[in-house]
């Protein structure tokens, strides 16, 4: 039997933060404490903001080209929309195409009816 060495620390949080970290530990096939310990580790890895003092955090934020951050954005969102539009259309030719397949297929049972009665 392995004796357990590692510090432990009660923890409370509201449940609806449960029920996210249970989720996502469940989608990362992990158990709930280690998705805890995997994301803590995650913000004080290097190079993360989180990790930082808050002063060298908002001087990396500084550093972005804010111009070409937005232009990116801009473009982003741009190809979103077109992107949006284009499926929107799609989707409106499918439903007239089985509109207009189902009318057809109504108006040939109507002619077999027709056919039959005479």
């Amino acid at each position: 039997m392995t004796i357990q060495t590692d510090p432990q620390y009660k923890l409370r949080m509201p449940p609806e933060l449960h029920e996210k970290l249970k989720a996502a530990a469940k989608d990362n096939h992990r158990s709930m404490n280690a998705e805890i310990v995997a994301r803590l580790q995650s913000t004080l890895e290097e190079g993360s903001l989180y990790g930082q003092p808050i002063g060298l955090a908002s001087d990396t934020l500084a550093a972005l080209d804010l111009d070409e951050l937005l232009e990116t954005v801009g473009g982003t969102m741009k190809t979103l929309q077109g992107a949006s539009e284009a499926l929107y259309m799609a989707i409106r030719h499918a439903q007239r195409a089985e509109r207009a397949k189902d009318q057809a297929a109504d108006q040939q049972g109507r002619a077999g009816e027709n056919a039959d009665d005479s």
